[in-house]
Formats: structure tokens, C-alpha cells, sequence
């Protein structure tokens, strides 16, 4: 009998831990296919069953069946107009996230500093309304804004400053018209590509001499109290034959109790008496080095009369 019939689930539905069981009237029905089983299955079976006498000799798989709730659903209301429209294209799509420096210069393949704007290059991108969802917050893309351009194959969105440094996914979202009332907020999504918030040294660093000399950073955007910072420092003039001396120092974490700051104090114990090189790490995102015709030419700091040597 390899399909339970209705009949012996009628008879068996009498015993009185099946009182009330439906399966006789599923439209589905419990079909049973002999199968194998490997040493290992075996072992767990019997293991479970060591206490019952009985001895295995065929095993069989049953199909499994429909469980619909008993509850009764309210009925909606009928349909009132029907909205489904074909639209020409597709889904926006990004081919490359760069930097957009202030002026008339070109685009930068790399890291957006305070000033740059977001420049999102692909295609896809002309709807009613744009969206950009930067690290899970949707900002609208208003052309109002300065230095915001919007076309179908480039976004340039200028970014805020008080976005601090770290390494950020991007989206863009698009608004569908789908009449002359009703218009899909956000249903066509790009993919998802990512940019680096680049910190900067904003000024002159301060040396703060001591057992453990003290270096304090200004930077040009505030930095969340939750992020990793590690201060670089790399020996400017390095003697003739001799390589250039190298140091990485971790912040203190939490940085700050407030919840951003903009300076930050970093103990440098042990470093040799010369001039270095200064770059600020932030999750990832290093600041920037200034460079002339001879190599790197700052920011630096001066550490000849107060590092230990």
C-alpha cells in the first residue's frame, strides 16, 4: 500500500490522541517510498531505539503534506485601479565612485577629502526623484543644492562636512512614476560599490614634551569616539645609507567621552629625535601626504629636541 488511503486515516483518527486531526480530508496524500539507509543512519536509529524490541527490516520514506491554519482571514477589499506599467530600461547601475575636487579640475580615481564631491559615474540614474544611501541613511539628491548635477549617466552629490573619515557603501534609488497619482518611492535599487572619507591635518601639531611625549592632531572633519585611530609617523631625511625610521601608535579607544572630536592627543614613547612625516589612519582611511619635486614635503612635526631617543 504505498499511498494511505482516506479510509485507514478515518480509523485510525478514532484513537483518542488523534481526536480532531483533518489529514483524511488533505488533498494531498501520504505516499510511502522505500529508501535505503547508510551503517551511520542505522547506528543513530537504533541507538535512539536501544530499549524496543523490534528489528529493522525495511525502511521507508513518507511524502510530507499541506498545513493550513483553521483561522478564518478577513477578505480584503477588491482591486480599485490597476497601476502595472512597463517602463523603458532598467535598474541604475554604478560603474565607478570617484572624487570631485572644488574648480574646474578633473575627476580623482581615489579617496573624497573635505571640499571633494561624490562623483558617482554609471547609467540608469534619470528618475523623478534620486536617492543615495550611504552607509544605510537615504539621502535625497537635490539639484538645488550647490555643486549637486544630476544626469543619466553621472551623480555628483557634494558630501557633509561633519561626515566623518571611514569607508562607506553607496546605492543609488530611484523613484518610479507610476501615474499621474501615484508615484514608487525607492524601487529601483543599483548595486553597491564604496568610497573612502578621507581625514586631513588642519593645522600645525602640537608636541607636548614629557616622559611619554604627546602629539596633539587637528584634523578637518570630527571623528566618531568609537573609531580605531592609529597615528603613522615616517622619518623625513633620513641619513645617507640609512633607512628611514618608521613608527605606528594606537589611540586610546574610546577616544573622547563626547560623541565625536577633532583632535586627538596620541602618546609617542621611544622615537628617535629627528623630523617625521605625519599621516592619521581612522578605520582605514589615511590622510594625505603633501609632495614637491624632491618627494614627500608634509605635515611634519619636529620631535629634535623633545623625542627620546
Amino acid at each position: 500500500m504505498p499511498i494511505l488511503q482516506g479510509t485507514d486515516i478515518q480509523s485510525a483518527v478514532a484513537q483518542p490522541f488523534l481526536l480532531g486531526s483533518d489529514l483524511a480530508a488533505s488533498p494531498q496524500r501520504v505516499r510511502f517510498t522505500p529508501t535505503h539507509m547508510d551503517i551511520d543512519d542505522l547506528y543513530k536509529l537504533w541507538t535512539m531505539m536501544s530499549q524496543t524490541q523490534m528489528a529493522l527490516s525495511l525502511t521507508y520514506q513518507a511524502t510530507l503534506v499541506f498545513i493550513e491554519g483553521t483561522q478564518t482571514q478577513a477578505a480584503g477589499k477588491p482591486v480599485l485601479r490597476r497601476t502595472v506599467r512597463a517602463l523603458p530600461g532598467g535598474r541604475p547601475t554604478i560603474n565607478q565612485v570617484l572624487a570631485q575636487p572644488p574648480g574646474n579640475v578633473p575627476p580623482v580615481d581615489g579617496p573624497v577629502a573635505l571640499g571633494d564631491a561624490l562623483l558617482i559615474q554609471g547609467y540608469g540614474f534619470a528618475a523623478p526623484t534620486v536617492w543615495l544611501r550611504i552607509a544605510g541613511t537615504d539621502v535625497r539628491v537635490d539639484p538645488g543644492i550647490p555643486d549637486t548635477k544630476i544626469s543619466d549617466i553621472q551623480l555628483q552629490v557634494p558630501l557633509p562636512d561633519t561626515l566623518p573619515p571611514d569607508v562607506y557603501p553607496v546605492q543609488v534609488l530611484l523613484d518610479v512614476q507610476a501615474d499621474q497619482q501615484t508615484t514608487l518611492a525607492k524601487v529601483l535599487e543599483s548595486n553597491v560599490m564604496a568610497f573612502v572619507r578621507q581625514p586631513g591635518i588642519a593645522g600645525p601639531i602640537g608636541v607636548t614634551p614629557g616622559v611619554t611625549i604627546t602629539l596633539s592632531i587637528p584634523l578637518d572633519m570630527p571623528i566618531r569616539t568609537t573609531q580605531r585611530v592609529q597615528l603613522l609617523l615616517d622619518e623625513l631625511a633620513p641619513a645617507v645609507g640609512q633607512a628611514a625610521r618608521s613608527y605606528q601608535f594606537d589611540a586610546p579607544f574610546p577616544l573622547d567621552p563626547q560623541p565625536t572630536v577633532q583632535a586627538v592627543q596620541i602618546g609617542v614613547p621611544g622615537v628617535a629625535p629627528t623630523v617625521y612625516l605625519v599621516r592619521i589612519q581612522v578605520d582605514g582611511a589615511q590622510s594625505p601626504l603633501t609632495s614637491g619635486p624632491s618627494g614627500f614635503t608634509g605635515p611634519t612635526v619636529d620631535l629634535t629636541t623633545g623625542g627620546a631617543g
